[in-house]
């Protein structure tokens, strides 16, 4: 990333794509599996062929910058207004499909706000949990990388820069809609209904065994505890992200679970498992019954 400032005094922050990044996605790709099958790490008879040509459409997607700058431009469209996000400019002029050009926001890291007071942690996290759930089911688009750079804080605005929109997802109807069925499923407590939208999703499939779909439906319960809370959940003090490890581990290898999901539900989880992290990192403690009471039902289905 370069700094730059037009002859018109506009700061500008420029991402100039390395060249013959595009032309080796796919070797990249391919050379990465056959390693993981040469190790031995996945059965072989599991079918990887879709999660790769993904991976590649994905990729090839995050090294098209003038697609990055339409995702930018319709995710910005969504905050307009917002009283906790900010997201940069494009520069239209300057943007081609190997060099990104927006406006350069000042801020901090947001990991650096370990010592920040609790209340300010805490509203930052339970804004970034709300936003989550916004991409989801209202803006249908999905920020997918998690990833701490990302995130920058202004201390004197209080609001947050949302950085790099390469990898951004638009979530088609049927997935939304499966992951709020979930949701409150989970809210409820409703195991049958978790089940039901998890075979929605493609989470799981009706040829799996009754204790396969059991195992996935109690890890969604466990995922999703925070949001039966009667208090805000302490995420500095919870232990969830090890406790899901390891019931994934006993279901995948205890229970011989080797399922390859939509890719749609791989990079939700992968944004809501680096918030996760991150409000663990932060010690944030956060009312997700708040954070997504626009899209709870208040009622059992």
């Amino acid at each position: 990333m370069h700094k730059a400032i037009t002859l018109k005094g506009r700061m500008l922050a420029i991402k100039i794509q390395y060249p013959g990044i595009k032309k080796s996605i796919d070797s990249d790709v391919n050379n990465v599996a056959t390693l993981i099958k040469l190790a031995g790490v996945i059965p072989k008879t599991l079918d990887t062929q879709p999660l790769l040509n993904e991976a590649k459409a994905q990729l090839q997607q995050e090294a098209d910058y003038q697609r990055e700058a339409k995702m930018l431009s319709a995710y910005a469209a969504n905050l307009e207004g917002s009283e906790y996000f900010i997201v940069p400019s494009i520069a239209p002029e300057l943007t081609t499909q190997n060099v990104l050009a927006m406006d350069f926001i000042n801020g901090v890291p947001i990991d650096e706000l370990i010592d920040a007071p609790q209340e300010t942690r805490n509203t930052l996290m339970t804004a970034l949990m709300a936003l989550f759930f916004d991409e989801l089911f209202s803006f249908k688009l999905l920020q997918s990388d998690p990833n701490l750079a990302n995130y920058l804080y202004q201390p004197d605005t209080a609001k947050i820069v949302l950085l790099d929109f390469g990898a951004t997802r638009v979530i088609p109807d049927e997935i939304a809609q499966g992951y709020q069925a979930l949701l409150n499923a989970a809210y409820h407590n409703d195991h049958e209904a978790m089940k039901s939208a998890a075979l929605a999703i493609g989470l799981i499939l009706p040829s799996h065994t009754t204790e396969q779909i059991d195992a996935v439906v109690s890890i969604g319960m466990l995922a999703c505890e925070a949001i039966r809370a009667d208090a805000s959940y302490d995420f500095g003090e919870s232990d969830l992200v090890t406790r899901l490890h390891d019931c994934g581990m006993a279901l995948t290898y205890e229970l011989d679970f080797w399922h390859t999901p939509p890719a749609d539900a791989i990079f939700i989880h992968r944004k809501l498992g680096g918030l996760f992290l991150l409000a663990k990192r932060l010690k944030a403690q956060v009312d997700m019954k708040y954070a997504a009471g626009a899209w709870l039902n208040d009622s059992a289905q």
